[in-house]
C-alpha cells in the first residue's frame, strides 16, 4: 500500500469542480473526501487514481474547521455554478 502521491493546490471552487468531474468520468476516488483540521496540511482532501493507477491528491487549503464537512456524494450532487 504504496501512499505516495503527488498533491496539488486547488481554489474551493476548482475542488468542487473537480469532485463532480470525477463522479461524471468515472474517475475512481480512493477514499471519502478527508477534512484535515491539524496537521502540516490542513484543509479538505480528496485522493483519486490516474488511468495508470498512480495515487494523487486535490486540497482545498481553505477549508477550516467550524465549515461544513459535506460528503463526496453531497458535493458532486450540488449543482454547478
Amino acid at each position: 500500500d504504496n501512499r505516495l502521491h503527488h498533491a496539488f493546490e486547488v481554489t474551493p471552487e476548482v475542488f468542487e469542480r473537480a469532485c463532480r468531474l470525477f463522479r461524471a468520468s468515472g474517475v475512481r476516488v480512493v477514499e471519502p473526501i478527508v477534512y484535515r483540521a491539524h496537521g502540516f496540511f490542513p484543509g479538505r482532501e480528496v485522493y483519486f487514481l490516474d488511468p495508470s493507477g498512480n495515487m494523487l491528491e486535490l486540497r482545498d487549503p481553505t477549508w477550516q474547521p467550524g465549515m461544513p464537512t459535506p460528503t463526496f456524494d453531497d458535493v458532486t450532487r450540488a449543482r454547478a455554478r
